[in-house]
């Protein structure tokens, strides 16, 4: 058992530990009672803040209105003015809020519209800059090409210069033998056909500006004023025969040029350009005039015979009196493809009138194409079938 002195020592032992468990107990008190001051701060805030919203999403009018209306319901005496009130302001928040939709509905439609308008002119002017780039492209290229022009120029004076001397040559053996002919055949020197081979095939086509701001064709005017002055040179035709061979003369700009009765024979004008160029009584025979445009060309008298005429354009070409014996066709209906195009009066029917698209094909090896040849028309007299020697021919081929 204790003593009576151990026992005032537990009482106040006992005490301290009460405070002490008291105090605690205040403290828990105290701090529940701020959580509930804040819970209850965060509950009024949340409810005004949701009022805010209600006022915001109802307008503050239909808001006072519906609480009005509330505040009679809870008396029994609603009136016809609050309700009135309350259904015009909720048709006049819809047609609000309907207008808002409509408007944010519109919004991306209008700007996707803004955004392919401007790609739209973006591509445009993109274009635009492509086709100027390119104009200048082809403009800086014609110009380097062009440069090629002073050695023509130097070509040519040599030619003259060499038929110059071989004038001389001649005019002075004939002065000191007077009566003889000539011995020597005078040709222009091997170097010099050769710097004309070298010039050709310098010259490649290129797209030039037109005087109407337009891009040609692909189309080498150089060449055309090479072979237009070789053809106005009056060279020996041995050397023009060795200049045909080694040169290069496709694709040649030769529009309105002035060929009249000139030997184009043998010659690569393969996509040359020769619309509107006087070619009576030229010779073209085995000439090389694929993909040529010949279009509103005066071929009148013009022997094109063995000429290879795949894909050439002759509308409101000339061709009365033409010479077509054995040229080469793209196709066995030749003949009726051209009754399409636009030809002078009687032209074509005259023509037809003498020749005739072979049914038999051929194929061209180097070129890879079928072609078929235009023969003269099998012509019954009395005793025999004649092809030619008619004594009042249709056509005057002979010229």
């Amino acid at each position: 058992m204790e003593s009576p002195q151990e026992q005032p020592d537990k009482l106040q032992q006992l005490e301290d530990e009460n405070n002490s468990l008291k105090l605690k107990i205040l403290e828990y008190q105290m701090k529940e009672a701020v959580f509930q001051n804040k819970a209850v701060k965060n509950f009024q805030t949340n409810v005004l803040v949701g009022r805010k919203a209600v006022d915001i999403f109802l307008g503050k009018k239909l808001s006072d209105s519906t609480k009005q209306m509330f505040e009679e319901i809870k008396t029994a005496s609603v009136t016809t003015d609050t309700l009135g009130n309350v259904l015009a302001h909720i048709i006049a928040r819809f047609i609000r809020v309907g207008a808002f939709t409509v408007m944010a509905a519109l919004g991306p439609l209008l700007f996707v519209g803004v955004q392919t308008w401007l790609l739209n002119r973006q591509n445009s002017l993109i274009m635009q800059q492509n086709i100027k780039i390119d104009r200048q492209s082809q403009l800086i290229e014609s110009q380097r090409r062009n440069g090629l022009i002073f050695e023509l120029g130097n070509v040519l004076n040599a030619i003259t210069q060499e038929k110059q001397d071989q004038k001389r040559e001649r005019d002075q053996w004939i002065a000191e033998n007077p009566g003889k002919p000539f011995p020597k055949h005078q040709h222009i020197s091997k170097q010099l056909i050769g710097r004309i081979e070298a010039l050709s095939r310098s010259f490649k086509p290129y797209r030039y500006l037109r005087a109407d701001n337009t891009l040609s064709n692909e189309l080498s005017p150089e060449r055309g004023q090479l072979l237009f002055s070789l053809l106005t040179s009056e060279l020996d035709e041995d050397d023009m025969d060795s200049i045909k061979k080694a040169s290069i003369f496709k694709q040649a700009d030769l529009v309105e040029a002035y060929l009249y009765d000139r030997n184009l024979s043998n010659i690569n004008l393969k996509a040359a350009d020769m619309q509107e160029a006087d070619l009576h009584s030229a010779d073209l025979s085995r000439c090389y005039l694929e993909q040529a445009n010949l279009s509103r060309a005066d071929l009148r008298h013009a022997d094109l015979s063995g000429a290879d005429l795949v894909g050439t354009n002759l509308s409101l070409a000339k061709l009365a009196d033409i010479k077509l014996d054995d040229a080469q066709v793209g196709s066995k209906t030749w003949f009726e493809d051209l009754k399409v195009m636009e030809f002078p009066p009687n032209d074509l029917d005259a023509v037809m009138s003498v020749y005739r698209v072979d049914e038999e094909p051929h194929f061209d090896v180097k070129d890879g194409h079928t072609y078929y040849l235009i023969k003269r028309k099998e012509v019954q007299t009395d005793s025999l079938i004649r092809v030619d020697s008619l004594e009042k021919p249709m056509l005057n081929l002979e010229n």
